[in-house]
């Protein structure tokens, strides 16, 4: 009979206890603890809530390993994020989906190679034409450069209006009118600006509807979805993807992530809520538990008990009405109507006075 050359340890809970045949897969990963690397597969759940704990959809992270890379994954929509760990394309490293933020599913994508060819909105495949490399100017003022034709977004002559056009131009460097102001990406994604008019014009995706060939123009300002982008880094192949996105109850599924520290970052937050100022750092454990390393504040913690989770909160935005909003009509009526009993009060004592003299 066959008599194995070497023992693998199985890993146990933190209660030394082992877990049940029936219940246990296994994966072979390269081992950062110096041991056999065999380790049961892990199931990693991933919870946003708010600071009070509501659950909250529509946030969106990117997980980066302990060297700094951010990790790939393949979706399935039944068991979630499976990390991809094969070698893949090193074009794709370094380039950026310009995914709309409402559905990130469909991205930026250019119509042709040639100067003049349009953005238009698409599926996400990961195709060339979708792909832009991110050229940082420094604050916050970037230029994108599409993969398929080599040229830059562009706003075409520099022209600011409702519906003034953007295309793809060709420079050796860009110029002005291919350089655009990126916003923070919370209240539910990010804004996209021209160097010309980054206080009140904005990359716009034609009548705010996710569907294939949707035109990208200029409008001005109004923070509505049309306006709101998300910069998402490109997965190593086209089949795969480095942004996390929770469902409609706050949460997603990591299957298999192997033992060491990680970070996630957040790089869309929900409407309504703040994005969060740092990462935030865990480790998985050789047991499958996890525990944080950095809760960005105190806004991150982990619980092994049962299932493994991470919960991730957000912070509520707070607004100001706007100007000429109906929230500050009530603040001037009460100022005005303090004002006149205060004149009201001064002119009947002025008026004793001269009576009473």
């Amino acid at each position: 009979s066959w008599i194995p050359q070497k023992l693998f340890p199985i890993a146990c809970d933190s209660f030394g206890n082992m877990p049940k045949a029936e219940d246990m897969n296994v994966s072979v990963f390269e081992s950062k603890y110096h041991d056999s690397g065999f380790y049961p597969d892990t199931k990693l759940k991933l919870q946003k809530t708010s600071v009070g704990g509501k659950a909250l959809p529509g946030a969106m992270f990117t997980i980066q390993d302990e060297t700094g890379e951010t990790l790939s994954f393949t979706y399935d929509e039944e068991k979630g994020y499976t990390p991809y760990d094969e070698e893949g394309d090193v074009l794709r490293q370094g380039k950026y989906y310009i995914a709309y933020a409402q559905n990130p599913y469909y991205v930026v994508g250019i119509n042709g190679t040639e100067n003049g060819s349009l953005p238009i909105l698409q599926n996400r495949t990961g195709d060339a034409n979708q792909l832009f490399e991110r050229v940082d100017h420094g604050e916050n003022l970037y230029s994108f450069r599409n993969e398929a034709s080599g040229k830059w977004l562009d706003l075409a002559e520099g022209n600011l209006g409702n519906g003034a056009k953007i295309h793809v131009w060709s420079s050796d460097t860009p110029n002005e009118n291919q350089k655009w102001y990126v916003g923070s990406a919370e209240n539910g994604g990010a804004s996209i600006a021209p160097f010309w008019g980054k206080d009140s014009w904005r990359l716009d995706l034609n009548g705010a509807t996710a569907e294939e060939s949707r035109t990208i123009h200029l409008w001005e300002k109004n923070d509505s979805p049309a306006q709101k982008w998300v910069l998402v880094p490109a997965g190593n192949t086209a089949g795969t993807q480095t942004d996390l996105n929770v469902d409609s109850n706050g949460s997603l599924i990591i299957n298999n992530l192997k033992p060491g520290n990680y970070t996630i970052t957040e790089i869309k937050s929900p409407a309504g809520y703040s994005i969060l100022k740092g990462a935030v750092g865990f480790t998985v454990n050789g047991d499958g538990s996890i525990a944080v390393s950095d809760s960005a504040g105190g806004m991150a913690s982990a619980s092994s008990e049962g299932e493994v989770t991470l919960t991730i909160k957000n912070a509520e935005l707070y607004e100001l009405p706007s100007a000429g909003g109906s929230g500050i009509y009530w603040y001037s009526i009460g100022g005005t109507l303090l004002m006149l009993a205060a004149a009201l009060i001064l002119y009947k004592n002025r008026r004793r006075e001269v009576l009473g003299g």
